[in-house]
Protein backbone atom coordinates (compact mmCIF):
# COMPACT_ATOMS: atom_id res chain seq x y z
CA UNK A 1 0.00 0.00 0.00
CA UNK A 2 1.45 3.57 -0.48
CA UNK A 3 0.43 6.20 1.38
CA UNK A 4 2.03 10.22 1.18
CA UNK A 5 4.23 9.62 4.05
CA UNK A 6 7.90 8.90 3.76
CA UNK A 7 8.69 5.31 5.32
CA UNK A 8 9.49 5.61 8.94
CA UNK A 9 9.91 3.22 11.66
CA UNK A 10 8.48 3.84 15.24
CA UNK A 11 10.79 2.08 18.30
CA UNK A 12 8.96 2.40 21.60
CA UNK A 13 10.47 4.13 25.03
CA UNK A 14 11.34 1.50 27.02
CA UNK A 15 11.63 2.21 30.48
CA UNK A 16 15.34 1.11 32.38
CA UNK A 17 16.63 0.73 35.58
CA UNK A 18 18.59 3.80 36.59
CA UNK A 19 21.77 1.67 37.18
CA UNK A 20 21.84 1.04 33.03
CA UNK A 21 21.23 4.87 32.91
CA UNK A 22 23.92 6.25 34.97
CA UNK A 23 26.04 4.03 32.94
CA UNK A 24 25.40 5.71 29.82
CA UNK A 25 25.25 8.82 30.95
CA UNK A 26 28.69 8.67 32.39
CA UNK A 27 30.08 6.74 29.64
CA UNK A 28 28.63 9.92 27.64
CA UNK A 29 29.73 12.86 29.31
CA UNK A 30 33.79 10.89 29.90
CA UNK A 31 33.03 11.09 25.62
CA UNK A 32 32.45 14.66 25.98
CA UNK A 33 35.72 15.40 27.77
CA UNK A 34 38.04 14.02 25.14
CA UNK A 35 36.26 14.10 22.06
CA UNK A 36 34.37 17.44 20.89
CA UNK A 37 32.05 15.90 18.41
CA UNK A 38 29.82 14.37 21.54
CA UNK A 39 29.17 18.09 22.57
CA UNK A 40 25.37 19.56 22.03
CA UNK A 41 27.57 22.91 21.03
CA UNK A 42 30.48 21.85 19.06
CA UNK A 43 31.00 23.62 15.52
CA UNK A 44 31.80 21.47 12.66
CA UNK A 45 35.04 23.42 10.90
CA UNK A 46 37.30 22.12 8.25
CA UNK A 47 39.42 20.00 10.40
CA UNK A 48 36.92 18.43 12.35
CA UNK A 49 34.38 19.45 15.38
CA UNK A 50 35.73 21.86 17.91
CA UNK A 51 34.43 22.70 21.29
CA UNK A 52 32.86 25.94 21.69
CA UNK A 53 35.47 28.70 23.13
CA UNK A 54 32.57 29.67 25.76
CA UNK A 55 32.85 27.00 28.07
CA UNK A 56 30.89 24.14 28.94
CA UNK A 57 27.05 24.43 27.57
CA UNK A 58 23.87 24.48 29.43
CA UNK A 59 23.32 21.10 28.32
CA UNK A 60 26.41 19.39 29.84
CA UNK A 61 25.79 21.01 32.77
CA UNK A 62 22.44 19.85 33.40
CA UNK A 63 23.33 16.43 32.50
CA UNK A 64 26.07 16.16 34.71
CA UNK A 65 23.64 17.30 37.26
CA UNK A 66 21.25 14.32 36.16
CA UNK A 67 24.19 12.25 36.44
CA UNK A 68 24.76 13.67 40.45
CA UNK A 69 20.79 13.15 41.03
CA UNK A 70 21.24 9.13 39.88
CA UNK A 71 24.45 8.63 41.63
CA UNK A 72 22.30 9.71 44.99
CA UNK A 73 23.61 12.74 45.40
CA UNK A 74 21.27 15.81 46.84
CA UNK A 75 22.52 19.08 44.77
CA UNK A 76 20.45 22.71 45.71
CA UNK A 77 19.12 24.52 43.25
CA UNK A 78 22.19 26.77 40.79
CA UNK A 79 21.53 30.11 41.81
CA UNK A 80 23.65 33.25 40.17
CA UNK A 81 24.01 36.41 41.51
CA UNK A 82 25.59 39.56 40.08
CA UNK A 83 27.73 42.11 41.50
CA UNK A 84 25.40 43.46 44.37
CA UNK A 85 25.08 39.82 45.68
CA UNK A 86 21.53 39.59 44.33
CA UNK A 87 19.61 36.81 42.48
CA UNK A 88 19.54 37.58 38.53
CA UNK A 89 16.23 36.98 37.38
CA UNK A 90 14.47 36.88 40.64
CA UNK A 91 12.87 40.14 41.79
CA UNK A 92 10.89 40.29 44.97
CA UNK A 93 8.64 42.96 45.80
CA UNK A 94 8.95 44.57 48.99
CA UNK A 95 7.17 43.61 51.94
CA UNK A 96 7.23 39.80 50.77
CA UNK A 97 9.25 36.45 51.41
CA UNK A 98 11.63 35.61 48.97
CA UNK A 99 12.52 32.32 51.31
CA UNK A 100 15.17 33.85 53.45
CA UNK A 101 13.26 34.52 56.02
CA UNK A 102 13.20 31.76 58.95
CA UNK A 103 9.46 30.47 59.41
CA UNK A 104 8.52 27.87 61.77
CA UNK A 105 5.61 26.89 63.96
CA UNK A 106 5.33 29.57 66.09
CA UNK A 107 5.86 32.07 63.62
CA UNK A 108 2.98 30.88 61.21
CA UNK A 109 -0.05 31.93 63.01
CA UNK A 110 1.67 35.46 63.59
CA UNK A 111 2.50 36.35 60.14
CA UNK A 112 -0.78 35.36 58.82
CA UNK A 113 -4.52 35.83 59.84
CA UNK A 114 -6.88 32.93 58.73
CA UNK A 115 -8.99 33.97 55.28
CA UNK A 116 -12.51 33.40 57.00
CA UNK A 117 -11.50 35.72 60.19
CA UNK A 118 -10.77 37.96 58.06
CA UNK A 119 -14.11 38.26 55.68
CA UNK A 120 -15.90 38.03 59.01
CA UNK A 121 -14.30 41.15 60.19
CA UNK A 122 -14.32 43.20 56.81
CA UNK A 123 -18.18 42.30 56.88
CA UNK A 124 -18.52 43.71 60.37
CA UNK A 125 -16.17 46.90 59.23
CA UNK A 126 -18.76 47.27 56.50
CA UNK A 127 -22.19 46.59 58.33
CA UNK A 128 -20.95 48.65 61.47
CA UNK A 129 -22.41 46.35 63.52
CA UNK A 130 -22.75 42.84 63.45
CA UNK A 131 -26.71 41.61 62.82
CA UNK A 132 -28.00 38.92 64.29
CA UNK A 133 -27.97 36.96 61.47
CA UNK A 134 -24.62 36.96 61.22
CA UNK A 135 -23.93 35.91 64.45
CA UNK A 136 -26.42 32.74 64.09
CA UNK A 137 -24.83 31.73 60.65
CA UNK A 138 -21.03 32.19 62.91
CA UNK A 139 -23.27 29.80 65.34
CA UNK A 140 -24.29 27.36 62.82
CA UNK A 141 -20.73 27.46 61.01
CA UNK A 142 -19.44 26.41 64.75
CA UNK A 143 -21.82 23.61 65.41
CA UNK A 144 -21.42 21.96 62.49
CA UNK A 145 -17.30 22.25 62.37
CA UNK A 146 -17.88 20.39 65.98
CA UNK A 147 -20.49 17.40 64.72
CA UNK A 148 -17.88 17.04 61.24
CA UNK A 149 -15.05 16.49 64.19
CA UNK A 150 -17.22 14.60 66.15
CA UNK A 151 -18.79 12.36 62.93
CA UNK A 152 -14.91 11.49 61.64
CA UNK A 153 -13.88 8.22 62.74
CA UNK A 154 -10.15 8.10 63.05
CA UNK A 155 -9.25 4.60 64.18
CA UNK A 156 -5.76 4.62 65.99
CA UNK A 157 -4.50 0.71 65.20
CA UNK A 158 -3.37 -0.59 62.52
CA UNK A 159 -5.98 -3.50 62.37
CA UNK A 160 -8.71 -1.29 62.91
CA UNK A 161 -7.63 0.75 59.85
CA UNK A 162 -6.59 -2.16 57.61
CA UNK A 163 -10.09 -3.54 57.87
CA UNK A 164 -11.70 -0.04 57.51
CA UNK A 165 -10.24 -0.05 54.05
CA UNK A 166 -11.37 -3.28 53.18
CA UNK A 167 -14.54 -2.91 54.05
CA UNK A 168 -14.57 0.45 51.51
CA UNK A 169 -12.75 -1.56 48.76
CA UNK A 170 -15.42 -4.15 49.26
CA UNK A 171 -18.22 -1.69 49.01
CA UNK A 172 -16.53 -0.14 45.58
CA UNK A 173 -16.24 -3.34 44.04
CA UNK A 174 -19.99 -3.96 44.52
CA UNK A 175 -21.01 -0.59 43.59
CA UNK A 176 -18.58 -1.28 40.28
CA UNK A 177 -20.58 -4.85 39.92
CA UNK A 178 -24.18 -2.59 40.28
CA UNK A 179 -23.27 -0.41 37.89
CA UNK A 180 -22.14 -2.57 35.61
CA UNK A 181 -25.02 -4.71 35.80
CA UNK A 182 -26.85 -1.54 35.25
CA UNK A 183 -25.34 -0.82 31.78
CA UNK A 184 -25.67 -4.41 30.80
CA UNK A 185 -29.29 -4.17 31.56
CA UNK A 186 -29.60 -1.37 29.76
CA UNK A 187 -27.95 -2.37 26.76
CA UNK A 188 -30.30 -5.68 26.47
CA UNK A 189 -33.44 -3.55 26.95
CA UNK A 190 -31.57 -0.99 23.45
CA UNK A 191 -31.11 -4.60 21.74
CA UNK A 192 -34.53 -6.08 22.34
CA UNK A 193 -36.04 -2.48 21.13
CA UNK A 194 -33.87 -2.48 18.30
CA UNK A 195 -34.65 -5.85 17.20
CA UNK A 196 -38.18 -5.46 17.21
Amino acid sequence: MTTGYPPHRTIPSIPIPSSIALQYLTAYLDLTTTNPSYLPDAKLEASGPVASAVGTSITIHNLERLQAGLRGEYLAPVLEFNEEGREEGINVASGFDDGTKETGEGNAGKDWQDLEDFQREQEEIKGGVVSESTLKSRKREHEVEEELEKSVKKPTDTKARKVEKKERNKQAKREKAELQAKKAAERRERAISISE
